[in-house]
């Protein structure tokens, strides 16, 4: 079998040790996300599935505001603020411990969402908004960072090679980095 190794994650100055698989639990507050079952049409509605998520043994909530399905319609700035910090706010009062991320190609989005009690910033852009590291910085967030060379709506499936996506994978988190944010903040 697969020996399991345990990994310390720095998110806002603490130190979250794993020791075993983590469940993350994906709340979508869009109208058009991959997985219909994820979606939440209010923030009550996106309370209420959070909350059972975490009953049934999510370990970390991650809450998107506009889909990144392949072909899927990218919202404004104002609409993904809209869908998610009602939700954000409900979802941090009501669990004020499970950890949250964020799933936000937008450095704006992505510090309201922090000021707000967010832990992590979940970049499926991979920085593409040219601020986002000096947010994820400004706060000391953890940094979900994805290889996305692409553009996000397109749904390219091209050839990559693991090298390719460890030398993309090296130079953003350079950028983190560079920006004032710890490496171990970033996976």
């Amino acid at each position: 079998g697969r020996v399991m190794r345990s990994f310390s994650w720095r998110i806002k100055g603490k130190d979250i040790k794993f020791e075993c698989p983590q469940v993350v639990g994906i709340l979508n507050l869009t109208p058009d996300s991959f997985y219909a079952s994820s979606r939440s049409a209010t923030p009550e509605e996106a309370l209420s599935r959070a909350k059972k998520m975490i009953d049934d043994g999510a370990d970390m909530l991650d809450i998107g505001a506009e889909s990144t399905r392949p072909g899927s319609a990218l919202v404004d700035e104002a609409e993904e603020g809209r869908r998610l910090f009602p939700a954000l706010e409900m979802i941090r009062k009501a669990l004020p411990d499970v950890l949250v991320s964020i799933d936000t190609r937008r450095a704006n989005i992505a510090e309201k969402a922090l000021e707000l009690g967010a832990d992590v910033i979940n970049d499926v852009s991979a920085l593409s908004d040219p601020a986002m590291a000096r947010v994820a910085a400004k706060f000391g967030a953890g940094f979900i960072l994805m290889h996305s060379p692409r553009d996000l709506a397109s749904g390219q499936n091209a050839e990559i090679s693991t090298a390719e996506v460890r030398a993309f994978l090296d130079e953003k988190t350079a950028e983190l980095v560079k920006a004032g944010l710890p490496v171990d903040c970033v996976v």
